[in-house]
């Protein structure tokens, strides 16, 4: 059985990834390569928060909507009216 030590850097990916509650995996990725990352969030209807890269600035969604969002919304109101 061979040991391999991990780099600093692999421990805490890790320990980012047990605090936030993701896996590894997604937690590499955000870290090496944030704009693909950034583009994956930013073409999801589900989350509209901006997006902040150190060094590089915060993406923000414009104001309009996509239709999806907008059908989405309307039915989760009308069923928090009833």
């Amino acid at each position: 059985m061979l040991l391999v030590k991990q780099k600093w850097q692999d421990e805490l990916i890790h320990t980012i990834g047990l605090l936030t509650m993701k896996e590894d995996r997604v937690v590499k990725k955000i870290v090496y390569h944030p704009l693909e990352f950034a583009k994956a969030v930013m073409s999801s209807d589900d989350d509209e928060r901006p997006i902040r890269i150190r060094y590089f600035g915060v993406f923000a969604l414009k104001p309009n909507r996509s239709k999806e969002r907008t059908r989405k919304f309307q039915h989760i109101y009308k069923q928090y009216d009833i």
